[in-house]
C-alpha cells in the first residue's frame, strides 16, 4: 500500500457508499475470494471520514450493498 501523507477530509459520499465501491473493485479484481486487508487499511489511511469506524466493522461490512447504492450512483453519475 501506498504511505499516504494526509487524508481526505470528509467527501460527500457516506462511509458505506465509499466502502461498497472499494469492494465491487476489489470484486473485479480479485473476485469474492478473500479480502486483501490491504484495501481495508487503504481506506481508513487515506479516508478521514473512517477514523470512527473499527477496521474490523469495514472488514465485516465490506460486501454488503448500502440500501440506496444503486439510487445514489445513478445521482452521481448525473453530476458527473
Amino acid at each position: 500500500m501506498p504511505k499516504i501523507q494526509k487524508a481526505i477530509s470528509q467527501i460527500g459520499l457516506d462511509n458505506n457508499f465509499i466502502r461498497y465501491t472499494f469492494y465491487k473493485l476489489h470484486e473485479q479484481l480479485y473476485t469474492t475470494k478473500k479480502i486483501k486487508t490491504a484495501w481495508i487499511d487503504f481506506l481508513h489511511a487515506f479516508f478521514a471520514q473512517f477514523n470512527n469506524t473499527a477496521k474490523s466493522t469495514t472488514k465485516a461490512k465490506f460486501s454488503e450493498m448500502p440500501k440506496s447504492y444503486a439510487a445514489d450512483l445513478d445521482a452521481l453519475k448525473k453530476v458527473i
